[in-house]
């Protein structure tokens, strides 16, 4: 058993993708508040690559003590239209997309949330506290 943890370690897929936190915008000119977090994905492979990302797959976690989480209820890609349902992405090598999340304004809306989003490329965390860093897990 040991042996066959050790092959499936040495065969592990790196992750096409690195990210970073970029920005945060809070729109409250509307009865539907919303916010938006923007990570840069950068295709850190020799090679064009796709990548996929799904409201679904986004998730704000709260800072209230039960760490409740709110899904995305849209993502889109660089200055696309927004989208309910997944999105993909060519890019290529060496190459960067902006990916946008869209969640619903829930209690104190601000950048200092935390978030985790799963995508094709990686999964991704952006901690509240220091909203530079996106990390690939």
């Amino acid at each position: 058993m040991f042996l066959d943890l050790a092959l499936l370690a040495s065969v592990a897929v790196t992750p096409a993708f690195s990210g970073e936190f970029v920005g945060y915008h809070f729109d409250q000119t509307t009865p539907n508040r919303w916010e938006r977090f923007d990570l840069v994905l950068t295709n850190d492979t020799d090679q064009p690559s796709e990548i996929k990302a799904c409201p679904d797959q986004a998730q704000m976690i709260m800072r209230d003590h039960q760490r409740s989480k709110i899904g995305a209820f849209a993502v889109k890609f660089d200055d696309g239209n927004w989208s309910y349902s997944c999105e993909t992405r060519s890019v290529e090598a060496g190459q960067s997309v902006t990916l946008k999340l869209f969640f619903r304004a829930r209690y104190e809306p601000g950048p200092q949330r935390d978030i985790t989003v799963q995508t094709s490329g990686g999964d991704f965390v952006i901690k509240g506290g220091k909203q530079r860093v996106a990390l690939n897990r």
